[in-house]
Protein backbone atom coordinates (compact mmCIF):
# COMPACT_ATOMS: atom_id res chain seq x y z
CA UNK A 1 0.00 0.00 0.00
CA UNK A 2 0.46 3.27 -0.50
CA UNK A 3 2.84 4.75 2.46
CA UNK A 4 0.41 7.91 2.58
CA UNK A 5 -2.44 5.73 2.16
CA UNK A 6 -1.49 3.41 5.10
CA UNK A 7 -0.40 6.60 7.42
CA UNK A 8 -4.27 7.64 6.42
CA UNK A 9 -5.77 4.23 6.96
CA UNK A 10 -4.17 4.23 10.44
CA UNK A 11 -5.64 7.64 11.28
CA UNK A 12 -8.86 7.34 10.50
CA UNK A 13 -8.90 3.59 12.40
CA UNK A 14 -7.47 5.26 15.63
CA UNK A 15 -10.20 8.06 15.23
CA UNK A 16 -12.79 5.57 14.46
CA UNK A 17 -12.14 3.03 17.46
CA UNK A 18 -9.56 5.19 19.78
CA UNK A 19 -10.90 8.68 20.41
CA UNK A 20 -13.77 8.54 22.40
CA UNK A 21 -12.22 6.16 24.79
CA UNK A 22 -8.92 8.15 25.03
CA UNK A 23 -7.27 10.26 27.96
CA UNK A 24 -7.43 13.58 27.15
CA UNK A 25 -6.04 16.96 29.04
CA UNK A 26 -9.21 18.39 30.23
CA UNK A 27 -10.63 22.39 32.43
CA UNK A 28 -12.07 24.61 32.32
CA UNK A 29 -22.07 31.69 19.83
CA UNK A 30 -21.71 33.66 16.82
CA UNK A 31 -24.12 36.23 17.02
CA UNK A 32 -25.95 37.55 13.95
CA UNK A 33 -28.86 38.65 13.35
CA UNK A 34 -29.08 38.79 9.46
CA UNK A 35 -27.68 35.16 8.10
CA UNK A 36 -25.23 32.50 9.30
CA UNK A 37 -22.42 33.83 7.36
CA UNK A 38 -22.52 37.30 8.03
CA UNK A 39 -21.04 38.71 11.08
CA UNK A 40 -20.91 42.51 12.82
CA UNK A 41 -18.21 43.86 15.04
CA UNK A 42 -20.18 45.40 18.37
CA UNK A 43 -17.53 48.00 18.82
CA UNK A 44 -19.47 49.88 15.88
CA UNK A 45 -23.26 50.49 16.01
CA UNK A 46 -23.91 49.27 12.30
CA UNK A 47 -21.05 46.86 12.76
CA UNK A 48 -18.50 45.80 9.64
CA UNK A 49 -20.02 42.66 7.58
CA UNK A 50 -17.67 40.00 7.65
CA UNK A 51 -17.81 36.44 5.67
CA UNK A 52 -17.59 33.45 8.43
CA UNK A 53 -16.65 30.94 5.19
CA UNK A 54 -13.41 30.40 3.59
CA UNK A 55 -12.89 29.01 0.45
CA UNK A 56 -11.60 25.77 0.61
CA UNK A 57 -11.51 25.16 -3.16
CA UNK A 58 -8.52 23.76 -4.36
CA UNK A 59 -7.70 22.33 -1.31
CA UNK A 60 -7.94 19.26 0.73
CA UNK A 61 -8.15 18.35 4.34
CA UNK A 62 -7.40 15.68 7.20
CA UNK A 63 -9.09 16.25 10.22
CA UNK A 64 -7.34 14.73 13.24
CA UNK A 65 -8.11 15.08 17.05
CA UNK A 66 -10.30 18.36 15.82
CA UNK A 67 -7.70 20.16 14.16
CA UNK A 68 -7.67 20.30 10.44
CA UNK A 69 -4.60 21.61 8.40
CA UNK A 70 -5.23 22.95 4.96
CA UNK A 71 -2.83 21.92 2.27
CA UNK A 72 -1.69 18.68 0.82
CA UNK A 73 -2.59 15.29 2.22
CA UNK A 74 0.50 14.43 3.06
CA UNK A 75 0.98 18.04 5.21
CA UNK A 76 -1.91 16.94 6.97
CA UNK A 77 -0.51 13.71 7.88
CA UNK A 78 2.66 14.62 8.83
CA UNK A 79 1.12 17.76 10.64
CA UNK A 80 -1.72 15.88 12.67
CA UNK A 81 1.00 12.79 13.09
CA UNK A 82 0.77 13.21 17.74
CA UNK A 83 -1.27 14.51 19.75
CA UNK A 84 1.05 16.52 21.41
CA UNK A 85 5.05 16.81 20.49
CA UNK A 86 6.38 20.03 18.55
CA UNK A 87 4.37 22.52 16.76
CA UNK A 88 3.66 22.34 12.96
CA UNK A 89 5.92 24.26 11.02
CA UNK A 90 4.62 27.26 10.37
CA UNK A 91 4.95 29.11 6.51
CA UNK A 92 5.87 32.56 6.41
CA UNK A 93 3.35 35.00 6.74
CA UNK A 94 1.48 37.18 9.19
CA UNK A 95 -0.47 34.88 11.49
CA UNK A 96 -3.57 36.32 12.74
CA UNK A 97 -6.31 34.27 14.49
CA UNK A 98 -10.11 34.35 13.53
CA UNK A 99 -13.56 32.45 16.20
CA UNK A 100 -16.35 31.20 14.66
CA UNK A 101 -18.74 31.23 17.35
CA UNK A 102 -21.78 29.46 15.27
CA UNK A 103 -19.28 26.39 14.45
CA UNK A 104 -17.08 26.35 17.95
CA UNK A 105 -14.37 27.12 15.81
CA UNK A 106 -10.72 28.89 16.16
CA UNK A 107 -8.81 29.45 12.77
CA UNK A 108 -5.17 29.91 12.21
CA UNK A 109 -4.71 32.66 9.26
CA UNK A 110 -1.83 33.61 7.47
CA UNK A 111 -1.62 36.44 5.03
CA UNK A 112 -5.41 35.95 5.41
CA UNK A 113 -5.60 33.01 4.15
CA UNK A 114 -6.88 29.88 6.06
CA UNK A 115 -4.08 27.43 7.56
CA UNK A 116 -5.80 25.54 10.19
CA UNK A 117 -8.13 24.96 12.37
CA UNK A 118 -9.46 23.98 15.63
CA UNK A 119 -12.69 23.10 17.90
CA UNK A 120 -12.76 25.04 21.11
CA UNK A 121 -15.60 25.56 23.98
CA UNK A 122 -16.74 29.29 24.21
CA UNK A 123 -18.87 31.33 26.97
CA UNK A 124 -22.12 30.77 28.07
CA UNK A 125 -25.08 32.33 26.72
CA UNK A 126 -24.92 34.20 30.63
CA UNK A 127 -21.08 34.42 29.75
CA UNK A 128 -20.30 35.20 26.44
CA UNK A 129 -16.90 35.46 24.67
CA UNK A 130 -16.69 38.90 23.78
CA UNK A 131 -17.09 39.65 20.22
CA UNK A 132 -14.76 42.01 18.65
CA UNK A 133 -11.01 42.61 17.42
CA UNK A 134 -8.51 42.01 20.11
CA UNK A 135 -5.01 41.83 20.61
CA UNK A 136 -2.78 39.20 22.34
CA UNK A 137 -1.50 40.97 25.46
CA UNK A 138 0.25 38.51 27.55
CA UNK A 139 1.38 34.73 27.15
CA UNK A 140 1.73 32.02 30.18
CA UNK A 141 2.80 28.86 30.77
CA UNK A 142 0.62 26.92 33.40
CA UNK A 143 -1.23 29.82 33.98
CA UNK A 144 -3.41 29.27 36.41
CA UNK A 145 -5.45 26.08 38.28
CA UNK A 146 -8.02 25.16 35.47
CA UNK A 147 -6.31 27.26 32.73
CA UNK A 148 -4.66 23.76 30.94
CA UNK A 149 -1.29 24.42 30.12
CA UNK A 150 -0.96 27.72 27.69
CA UNK A 151 -2.64 31.10 28.41
CA UNK A 152 -2.90 33.89 25.69
CA UNK A 153 -4.70 36.48 26.98
CA UNK A 154 -6.99 39.28 25.04
CA UNK A 155 -7.02 42.94 25.71
CA UNK A 156 -10.69 43.02 26.60
CA UNK A 157 -11.49 46.40 28.69
CA UNK A 158 -14.09 45.15 30.69
CA UNK A 159 -12.56 41.51 31.89
CA UNK A 160 -9.93 39.23 31.94
CA UNK A 161 -10.47 36.80 28.39
CA UNK A 162 -8.24 34.76 27.33
CA UNK A 163 -7.29 31.57 24.77
CA UNK A 164 -6.13 28.49 27.21
CA UNK A 165 -5.90 24.71 27.34
CA UNK A 166 -8.62 22.81 29.50
CA UNK A 167 -8.98 19.74 32.12
CA UNK A 168 -12.46 19.43 30.77
CA UNK A 169 -12.19 18.28 27.02
CA UNK A 170 -15.49 17.11 26.99
CA UNK A 171 -17.11 20.94 26.95
CA UNK A 172 -15.09 21.06 23.40
CA UNK A 173 -17.54 22.01 20.70
CA UNK A 174 -19.97 23.82 23.46
CA UNK A 175 -20.71 26.64 24.89
CA UNK A 176 -19.48 26.27 28.48
CA UNK A 177 -16.81 28.52 29.40
CA UNK A 178 -17.19 31.94 31.14
CA UNK A 179 -16.46 33.79 28.39
CA UNK A 180 -12.91 32.02 27.74
CA UNK A 181 -11.88 30.07 24.74
CA UNK A 182 -10.93 26.92 25.54
CA UNK A 183 -8.81 24.30 23.60
CA UNK A 184 -7.37 20.72 24.05
CA UNK A 185 -4.11 20.98 25.64
CA UNK A 186 -2.09 19.95 23.03
CA UNK A 187 -3.90 21.96 20.49
CA UNK A 188 -2.88 25.47 22.39
CA UNK A 189 0.49 24.34 23.09
CA UNK A 190 0.72 24.70 19.08
CA UNK A 191 -1.07 27.93 18.90
CA UNK A 192 1.07 29.44 22.03
CA UNK A 193 4.52 29.05 19.83
CA UNK A 194 2.56 30.80 16.48
CA UNK A 195 1.28 34.12 17.93
CA UNK A 196 3.18 36.57 19.46
CA UNK A 197 2.09 39.69 21.68
CA UNK A 198 0.05 42.12 18.87
CA UNK A 199 -1.55 39.18 16.84
CA UNK A 200 -5.04 39.99 16.02
CA UNK A 201 -7.63 38.13 17.55
CA UNK A 202 -11.07 37.97 15.57
CA UNK A 203 -14.12 36.92 17.43
CA UNK A 204 -16.94 37.20 14.97
CA UNK A 205 -20.32 38.01 16.25
CA UNK A 206 -22.97 40.55 17.39
CA UNK A 207 -22.94 42.09 20.64
CA UNK A 208 -26.74 41.06 21.44
CA UNK A 209 -26.13 37.57 21.04
CA UNK A 210 -26.77 34.23 18.77
CA UNK A 211 -29.95 35.26 16.50
CA UNK A 212 -32.15 32.63 18.17
CA UNK A 213 -31.79 33.58 21.81
CA UNK A 214 -33.09 36.84 23.02
CA UNK A 215 -30.78 39.00 24.48
CA UNK A 216 -29.73 38.77 28.18
CA UNK A 217 -31.04 40.92 30.84
CA UNK A 218 -28.48 43.42 31.91
CA UNK A 219 -28.17 44.95 35.12
CA UNK A 220 -25.87 46.57 37.29
CA UNK A 221 -22.21 44.67 38.15
CA UNK A 222 -22.96 43.18 34.37
CA UNK A 223 -19.95 43.51 31.76
CA UNK A 224 -19.56 42.57 27.75
CA UNK A 225 -19.99 44.13 24.73
CA UNK A 226 -23.89 44.37 25.23
CA UNK A 227 -23.32 46.70 27.68
CA UNK A 228 -20.86 48.58 25.99
CA UNK A 229 -23.53 48.96 22.63
CA UNK A 230 -26.34 50.10 25.50
CA UNK A 231 -24.14 52.92 26.82
CA UNK A 232 -23.32 53.77 23.18
CA UNK A 233 -26.99 54.60 22.59
CA UNK A 234 -27.32 55.93 26.31
CA UNK A 235 -24.49 58.38 25.08
CA UNK A 236 -25.95 59.13 21.58
CA UNK A 237 -29.67 59.85 22.95
CA UNK A 238 -28.31 62.09 25.87
CA UNK A 239 -28.36 60.21 29.16
CA UNK A 240 -24.83 59.01 29.32
CA UNK A 241 -21.58 60.94 29.87
CA UNK A 242 -19.58 57.58 31.49
CA UNK A 243 -17.25 55.91 29.51
CA UNK A 244 -17.99 53.37 27.00
CA UNK A 245 -16.56 50.57 28.63
CA UNK A 246 -18.56 47.86 29.02
CA UNK A 247 -19.13 47.84 32.85
CA UNK A 248 -22.42 48.09 33.76
CA UNK A 249 -21.87 50.31 36.96
CA UNK A 250 -23.73 52.92 38.61
CA UNK A 251 -23.61 55.87 36.30
CA UNK A 252 -24.96 53.16 33.18
CA UNK A 253 -28.03 52.23 36.18
CA UNK A 254 -29.18 55.77 36.37
CA UNK A 255 -28.63 56.86 32.74
CA UNK A 256 -30.84 53.82 32.38
CA UNK A 257 -33.26 54.48 34.51
CA UNK A 258 -33.55 58.41 33.29
CA UNK A 259 -34.52 56.89 29.66
CA UNK A 260 -36.88 54.37 30.79
CA UNK A 261 -38.69 57.27 32.81
CA UNK A 262 -38.75 59.63 29.80
CA UNK A 263 -39.62 56.90 27.51
CA UNK A 264 -42.51 55.40 29.83
CA UNK A 265 -40.98 52.25 30.52
CA UNK A 266 -41.11 50.53 33.98
CA UNK A 267 -38.43 52.43 35.78
CA UNK A 268 -35.74 49.56 37.11
CA UNK A 269 -32.22 50.25 35.83
CA UNK A 270 -32.78 46.93 34.33
CA UNK A 271 -31.87 46.21 30.39
CA UNK A 272 -34.84 43.78 29.07
CA UNK A 273 -36.64 42.97 26.23
CA UNK A 274 -38.84 46.16 26.11
CA UNK A 275 -36.10 48.65 26.94
CA UNK A 276 -33.93 47.09 23.59
CA UNK A 277 -37.24 47.06 21.34
CA UNK A 278 -37.65 51.03 22.56
CA UNK A 279 -33.87 51.57 21.59
CA UNK A 280 -34.52 49.86 18.01
CA UNK A 281 -32.08 47.03 18.71
CA UNK A 282 -34.44 44.33 18.44
CA UNK A 283 -38.31 43.74 17.00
Amino acid sequence: MNPIMLLLAAGLLCETFSFSSMSLPDVDGPLERKTALVWMHPDRERGIVRESAQSLENCSSLEWMGSTVIGSMEQAIVQNDAQGGKPSPLPPGEVTIEILPLRNELRVMIDGKLYKKYKIALGKPQTPTPAGDWKVINKYTHWGSGFGTRWIGLNVPWGIYGIHGTNRPSSIGQDASHGCIRMRNHQVEELFEWVKVGTTVSILGHALGEPHRNPRDLARGDSGADVQLIQSRLRSAGYYEGPCDGKFRASTEQAMKAYEKAHGLPVDGVVNQHDYMAMGLVE
